[in-house]
């Protein structure tokens, strides 16, 4: 393992002289909760390389393999974790948490020239405390699915990545908020939302005196957005962008039939007007989308039906590039998808 030194029954007396501090992880390749702490050990041997410390290291030894090592050191459970300090022969037990940052943290604490530092990589999951929690999860315009998790969890872990996909793609959905809480730090915030074991997902939905609701569907990115999408009446898909849902209005169905039916400009126009005032008496995304369809309606009637298919061609050819992002691409989705209505 890249910056991490593999002991052996040969070079164990070596490497543990004293020369150096050592954290070394005694593991057996079978051991689950091995596996679960071996991708902090490649963050933590990553770390190390980046520092280039000589006065610490990390090691690992297979405790299979190498019996006569952990027999010495009184290993009898796995894994099992023993600092050796620089100038002692010695080991401490480590008995802090088992995550790359509590494991940085204690060697700096050890040897504080050491400097080890961990890059925290860009999250877009929202992490709550006791401090922002009423403020974020209890308002009332937000839906909000929290995920309740510890960071030594195996399961918290092999779910991290697909719920960091779905932050992502509600990213720029400003009525929808992926967060998550570390019951180690918040164990009292934990146990007042009834949570026994991690991962615990409940989802609060934008309304007054709002109730957490269990949320039990599936652990993969998919099933996630296919349940905020619902709850929050959105139109994600996993990469962010708004689907070929987004703005288009039952409501409207009716409307858009009368208006392509009508036989002259004067009564399109007065359909024109029945959508305004119709407009005008709703609320919020509502709102927002049927003004879009009043809108397009105006457009055609001034620039013809052709309009239609070369707005359409226009609107598909930007968003292709990608030179938009944002409110403004998700403008053009919308009325794309409106306009697509009228064909």
């Amino acid at each position: 393992m890249e910056g991490i030194i593999d002991l052996t029954n040969a070079n164990a007396a070596s490497v543990l002289d004293g020369s150096k501090g050592v954290l070394v992880e005694f593991y057996a390749p079978w051991c689950g909760h091995c596996k679960n702490l071996a991708p902090e050990m490649v963050k933590l041997g990553q770390a190390l390389i980046k520092a280039k410390p000589t006065i610490v290291a990390v090691a690992k030894i297979n405790c299979d393999n190498e019996r006569d090592v952990c027999s010495k050191y009184g290993v009898q459970g796995y894994p099992t974790l023993k600092y050796f300090p620089r100038g002692s022969s010695e080991p401490i037990e480590y008995n802090s948490g088992r995550t790359v940052e509590a494991m940085v943290d204690f060697i700096n604490q050890k040897e504080p020239s050491s400097r080890l530092r961990i890059a925290k990589e860009p999250t877009f999951v929202e992490d709550l405390s006791p401090q922002t929690f009423d403020k974020i999860v209890l308002d009332s315009e937000k839906n909000v699915l929290v995920k309740f998790y510890a960071p030594w969890c195996g399961h918290c872990k092999k779910m991290a990545p697909d719920y960091e996909k779905v932050a992502k793609a509600f990213l720029n959905e400003k009525s929808v908020v992926v967060a998550h809480v570390d019951c180690d730090k918040y164990r009292d915030l934990c146990s007042k939302y009834g949570v026994q074991g991690y991962p615990t997902l409940k989802f609060f939905p934008a309304k007054e005196n709002k109730e957490a609701e269990e949320y039990n569907s599936g652990r993969e990115a998919p099933a996630f957005l296919e349940f905020l999408n619902n709850k929050a009446g959105t139109s994600r898909n996993i990469e962010g962008a708004l689907s070929e849902k987004a703005g288009v209005l039952a409501s409207m169905v009716g409307p858009v039939k009368k208006f392509l039916a009508a036989s002259t400009v004067e009564d399109k126009k007065k359909v024109i007007a029945e959508v305004e005032a119709t407009v005008s008496s709703l609320v919020g995304a509502a709102k927002a989308n049927a003004d879009v369809y009043a809108k397009a309606m105006a457009r055609i009637v001034e620039k013809g039906a052709e309009y239609v298919a070369t707005e359409v061609a226009r609107l598909e050819k930007i968003l292709a590039g990608g030179s938009v992002s944002g409110d403004r691409a998700d403008a053009m989705k919308i009325r794309m998808n409106v306009l697509k209505t009228f064909n």
